[in-house]
This record gives structure tokens, sequence and C-alpha cells, in this order.
């Protein structure tokens, strides 16, 4: 989470459209890091482990 918030330091703080975007942003790639990649972590080594023996 922390290597996310500078990303956030990018909106001007004028622009509620700019900083709603970045913010939608900063929440769906603390998702993929957090959810996704050890979801298909997970599963590729469930389909290797089946495929093993």
């Amino acid at each position: 989470m922390i290597s996310t918030l500078p990303i956030m330091s990018l909106a001007e703080e004028v622009s509620e459209a700019q900083v709603l975007g970045f913010g939608i942003l900063v929440l769906a790639l603390n998702l993929g890091i957090y959810v996704v990649i050890p979801l298909m972590i997970g599963f590729k080594i469930n389909k290797y482990l089946k495929t093993r023996n």
C-alpha cells in the first residue's frame, strides 16, 4: 500500500475528478497486488501439484 501512495500525490488538489480517478486507480492496483496475484500463484501451485502426482 505504501508503494501506491506516491500515485495519489500526482493528483492536483483542485480537481476533484482527478483525485477520484487516481483513488480508483490506487484501489484497483491494491486489489491486484493483494488479491489477484496471490490467487494466481495459488492456482498455479495447485495445478502443478495435481499434475505431479
